[in-house]
């Protein structure tokens, strides 16, 4: 194989390389989001639970008279910053779900590229490997052409000697 093509597999090669490691930070990526989405998903579960807590505890039971008020003041403020935080953590995780889409519509972009890459690298490989073993062969074949006339001269000078003597027979008697 000669350098100029072992030049063109190798860069063949490394835009290959290339590409699997734009794919592997794309992956990342995905992964990153995707761990802020769960991250925003438990603050939703934790202002749930934190709402449903104000909601089930009683004020009333606790203090009395004017204490009673303000506690059910606060315990609706609460209520309310719990609920509205929820639905801040939702709106947050709707919004990173469609980062998650987008995000994967891009992986998989990546991965046919990179696959498309390596399927062209592989048939260069084939298209050399094949013309390396075309070479050979008529090399191979080339050599053996060469024994054969080198075999047949030399019997062809064993026998003319022999037939200078018998004045042009060519038998071997």
């Amino acid at each position: 194989m000669s350098r100029s093509w072992k030049r063109i597999l190798r860069l063949r090669a490394l835009i290959e390389d290339e590409s699997l490691l734009r794919l592997e930070k794309l992956a990342q990526e995905v992964y990153r989001i995707g761990r802020v989405q769960d991250a925003e998903r438990r603050m939703v579960s934790e202002c749930r639970a934190s709402a449903f807590s104000v909601v089930v505890e009683d004020p009333d039971e606790k203090e009395t008279g004017n204490t009673a008020e303000a506690g059910r003041c606060t315990a609706e403020i609460s209520w309310l910053a719990a609920v509205r935080a929820g639905e801040l953590a939702r709106q947050r995780e709707e919004r990173l779900q469609a980062l998650v889409r987008m995000a994967m519509d891009r992986v998989e972009a990546g991965r046919e590229e990179m696959l498309r890459l390596r399927l062209e690298r592989q048939q260069v490989e084939i298209l050399l490997h094949s013309r390396v073993a075309a070479r050979e062969v008529e090399l191979e074949r080339r050599q053996q052409r060469a024994l054969d006339d080198w075999y047949a001269a030399t019997l062809y000078r064993r026998t003319r000697p022999m037939r200078d003597r018998t004045g042009g027979d060519w038998s071997l008697s």
